[in-house]
Formats: C-alpha cells, structure tokens, sequence
C-alpha cells in the first residue's frame, strides 16, 4: 500500500461497511455485529462507532520523523459529553476499562513535540482547539468537546490556539510510559520506536475498535542501517 505524502489528509467514508471493506483489504480487522451494543458503558459513555475515524498520514519533516507506517486518527464526536454529568472522569473510567490508562489531564503543549515511547489518545472533554500535525508547517486540524485523537508513536504535534476551557484526557496502552521529546531522535530511540508493539486495544471501543486495524506491523519506519 502506497503511504499518502506528508500533509496529505485521508478522509475515510462515513459508512461503517466501507471501513469494514477497506479494512478487510488490509487483512486486519473484524469488526462484529454487536460491536455498537458493547460500545455503550454502564457510565453513560457512549462511543458513536457509526463513524470511520479521519486519517491523518504523516511523513519526515524538519527534525520529526512522525510515523510513515501508521496514521493520526481522529474519532469524530466519539463522545457525548453533554449526557455525562462528569467528561473527565467518565473519559478517565472508559479509558482505563480499555486498557489505555490516564498519564495526563490538562491540554496540549504549545510546542511541537512526539514520545518515542508510547502510543498517545487525547480525549477532548471540554473546549476546542487547533493543532499542527508534523512538526513545523504541518497539517492544521480542528478538534473539538467530544473528538478522539489517536497519534502512533513518534508523531510530532503542538497547539496553534484554544479557547479558555479547551482540556483533555490523555492515555497510552497499558505498560507505556510517555516521555516528552522536542529533538531529532537518536538511532536508539528510533530503535526503541520500532519496536513499540501495536495497541492491543481501541482507547473508546475495546476489542472492536478500528486502531488494530489501521494501525498494524510495522509500526513505524525501519531504523537506518
């Protein structure tokens, strides 16, 4: 499969059976009937599974490699915070019940930055922001109260702007510790990146999410001989 060009924005189709399709292609997903029903919690956190996550595809760009294997994901509305009484700790409770515990509370850096040790999911619970993707002159995105935001290990991202009430949830699969990096990372590092194990789990649907899908070996660019 043909990796997009730096900045270039996938946008997947609404409809769950053409992600279904696309990701049969791909070898690598099932996702069964019952799925919409198991991503209903006992908190009132309700996942909309009726939307294929918009995909952000990402290639070297100044100092930043990002990740050529895998893609942002940006789950649409993923969850409705005006039914739940608290966001953050519910988001906090679905994230952790999904194997992705909560390592941060608070925003997004206003610098550009990546781990090169875990996978990262924010969740918005309140306000809204613009991010860049990349690094330096990357892709701008929007999110919102609700939206999810998947980054593969190594993605570089910062904030451009927010409102005053913009917070977010962020989590990493379990066993994952988040450092912060701003430099060019060392062949250790990329090393270490390459390595990193695919999440086992979706942070908002489980075991029927579509992260194991679009996100598989390997997962990140081969370490430079």
């Amino acid at each position: 499969m043909r990796i997009p060009t730096f900045g270039k924005i996938v946008r997947t189709p609404d409809r769950i059976s053409d992600l279904v399709r696309t990701a049969r292609q791909m070898k690598a997903f099932n996702w069964p009937r019952e799925a919409k029903e198991q991503a209903r919690h006992e908190d009132g956190t309700d996942g909309n599974i009726g939307a294929a996550p918009e995909q952000f595809w990402l290639g070297p760009n100044d100092i930043f490699l990002n990740n050529e294997a895998c893609p942002v994901l940006v789950y649409r509305g993923a969850i409705d915070t005006g039914s739940l009484s608290d966001p953050a700790l519910s988001v906090e409770a679905l994230f952790e019940r999904n194997g992705w515990p909560v390592v941060w509370r608070n925003e997004v850096f206003l610098f550009h930055h990546y781990h090169s040790t875990a996978h990262a999911a924010l969740a918005v619970v309140s306000g809204s922001a613009t991010l860049v993707l990349g690094g330096p002159g990357g892709e701008q995105i929007q999110i919102r109260v609700g939206d999810v935001i998947l980054f593969p290990v190594g993605t570089a991202r910062c904030r451009l702007g927010a409102t005053m009430d913009f917070a977010v949830i962020g989590g990493c699969p379990r066993g994952q510790q988040p450092d912060i990096c701003q430099a060019a990372p060392t062949p250790d590092a990329q090393a270490q990146m390459a390595q990193l194990p695919a999440p086992q789990s979706d942070p908002v649907f489980g075991s029927h999410g579509p992260v194991m899908a679009l996100w598989g070996a390997p997962m990140h660019r081969q370490v430079p001989k």
